[in-house]
């Protein structure tokens, strides 16, 4: 059966959500049955004219028997009608705060229902969106199926570049703790900034916080850094090319992101969990959005509860002081990514539910 991906994400396009179409077209089981439309437009009075009228060529021109809908609004709207019109069967694939903004008003509410009642299956990619759509409609229930990214290959690395990273930021002879992503509160880099404060500087004066990453709270994180007399302690890189990412992730002793919700904005998986694991290193996390499918509480990591301060440094100090700990965490976790979750074992399942 030919499958047609219609997304509005995809490379070169950047982010989470691109990297999983991605993925999936490359792992997909069946060489040559999966097609991939791609297109953005600009919001305008013709952009669903636009829309039908490439899924339409897209399905004439490559004999399509099934369609993926990678955004439920708008192309999800698109492929419902194409579906009534001309009986094509339609999945939609859910990531995460693209589900709750289907629902912010009265007309998109009224439009998901009619857009999932109708498609023959419901992906999420992590099961705290699946749980959101059962909220929405028990009726669904039947019809999800969660299937979480996989991870990336490890990318092989050169050591004399972790020794440059190590000379150039003042880390030799240091344990090292990272986080990396975008500078935005949810990320919670304000929570480990305040963890490492309760613990004080004498518990973790042989360590060193290293955040990976860009975003608009930078300023006000580097000025909670000197108002805490971090100074010293905490190193703001900003963004690093994909080769120093997995050298970091190499160099580090432990990868440390305590996510957190923000009215409805949440963390959709983490992937950079799983590859700090690939590198075979213990992660602590908070149980934010899907983040609970990426991280297993005392498997590859610890998983806590909340976001409150006092816990993420309790579980903090416990890692930082066991080296025993952390090497078991970490190559527990190596091994859970290794088979669990390779692109190819998730592909397949979305895969074989299509076309079963």
């Amino acid at each position: 059966m030919k499958t047609l991906l219609f997304t509005m994400e995809y490379p070169p396009f950047k982010g989470g959500v691109a990297n999983y179409y991605h993925n999936l077209e490359k792992n997909w089981p069946e060489a040559g049955s999966f097609k991939v439309l791609f297109k953005k437009y600009s919001p305008n009075p013709w952009q669903y004219l636009l829309y039908w009228q490439d899924l339409y060529r897209a399905v004439k021109t490559e004999k399509v028997d099934y369609i993926l809908a990678g955004q439920i609004l708008p192309l999800g709207s698109v492929v419902y009608l194409f579906s009534r019109l001309f009986h094509k069967p339609y999945a939609v694939v859910l990531h995460g705060m693209d589900f709750p903004l289907a629902l912010v008003n009265v007309r998109k509410r009224f439009l998901t229902k009619m857009i999932l009642g109708r498609a023959n299956k419901i992906f999420c990619s992590n099961s705290y969106v699946a749980q959101l759509v059962k909220d929405f409609s028990l009726n669904l229930g039947q019809k999800i199926v969660v299937v979480n990214p996989g991870a990336s290959d490890l990318l092989a690395v050169d050591p004399p570049r972790i020794e440059e990273l190590k000379q150039q930021y003042n880390l030799v002879d240091k344990k090292v703790i990272i986080t990396i992503g975008r500078l935005v509160k949810r990320k919670g880099v304000d929570t480990m900034l305040s963890a490492l404060e309760f613990l004080g500087r004498e518990k973790i004066s042989g360590w060193r916080y290293v955040v990976l990453g860009a975003g608009p709270d930078e300023v006000y994180l580097k000025d909670l850094c000197r108002q805490r007399g971090l100074d010293n302690l905490v190193t703001f890189v900003g963004p690093v090319s994909e080769a120093d990412k997995w050298a970091w992730l190499n160099l580090c002793d432990l990868f440390a992101m305590p996510t957190r919700n923000l009215a409805g904005d949440f963390e959709g998986f983490g992937i950079v969990y799983l590859e700090a694991n690939l590198a075979g290193k213990p992660v602590l996390a908070t149980g934010s959005g899907g983040v609970a499918d990426a991280v297993l509480n005392g498997t590859n990591g610890f998983l806590i509860d909340s976001d409150k301060v006092k816990d993420l440094a309790l579980s903090l100090e416990k890692l930082m002081n066991n080296y025993d700990l952390r090497n078991y965490l970490g190559q527990k976790g190596r091994f859970r990514v290794e088979t669990e979750f390779n692109w190819k074992t998730q592909a397949k399942k979305i895969y074989l539910e299509i076309n079963s």
